[in-house]
C-alpha cells in the first residue's frame, strides 16, 4: 500500500493543473521473462489495468496505474503498479494522438516459494483516438526492465499489448 500511496499523492498535486483528469480501463496480454540458472522461461496471460490520470491539453499526460497479471495457476501473486508520463503528438487536431513515455513503479510476482517481486522501469508508445469530449480508445505497447531476483533466478522483462478506455470528468 506505501508503495501506491507515494505515486497517488504526487499525481493528485499534479491534477491542480490546467488540463483533464481521466479514468481508464484496459485489458491486453503481456509476456513475462525470467533467466533461470539453466533456461529461459517467459510466462504469457491477459492483463486488465485501471488508471487514474492527468492530460495536459494536447501535449502530454500523467498517470498512475495497477494492473492485474492474469498468469498461471502456479503464480500467487502477481501485479505491475507504476507511474507514467506520455508526451502527446497531435495526427489529427482533437481525434487522434500519438504518444511515447516513460513508466516506473514496482511488480509482484511470487511462484511458489520464488519470489521475483522488485522496481520496473521502462517506456511505452501508443495512439489514442477521441470520441467525443469525455470518451477516448487507446491502444499501446509497454516494455519494462524488471529488478527482482530470487537466488538464481532474475526477472528479466514484461511487455504487454493493451487496449484501453478513458473517460474524461472534468473536460
Amino acid at each position: 500500500m506505501k508503495k501506491i500511496l507515494l505515486p497517488a499523492l504526487l499525481s493528485m498535486s499534479l491534477f491542480a493543473s490546467q488540463g483533464s483528469d481521466y479514468v481508464g480501463i484496459g485489458a491486453g496480454n503481456s509476456w513475462f521473462s525470467v533467466d533461470k540458472p539453466t533456461q529461459n522461461i517467459k510466462n504469457s496471460g491477459l492483463h486488465g489495468t485501471f488508471t487514474l490520470g492527468h492530460k495536459y491539453e494536447d501535449y502530454g499526460r500523467f498517470y498512475v496505474s495497477g494492473t492485474y497479471l492474469n498468469s498461471s495457476e502456479s503464480v500467487s501473486s502477481s501485479g505491475i503498479y507504476s507511474v507514467a508520463y506520455d508526451a502527446m503528438f497531435p495526427l489529427v487536431e482533437d481525434m487522434l494522438s500519438c504518444y511515447a513515455g516513460l513508466v516506473g513503479g514496482y511488480t509482484t510476482y511470487e511462484e511458489g516459494n520464488l519470489n521475483l517481486s522488485g522496481g520496473h522501469y521502462g517506456g511505452e508508445v501508443g495512439v489514442t483516438f477521441a470520441i467525443g469530449d469525455v470518451f477516448e480508445l487507446e491502444g499501446g505497447y509497454r516494455y519494462l526492465f524488471e529488478t527482482g531476483k530470487d537466488l538464481n533466478t532474475k526477472a528479466r522483462d514484461m511487455q504487454m499489448a493493451y487496449a484501453q478506455a478513458n473517460f474524461y470528468f472534468n473536460y
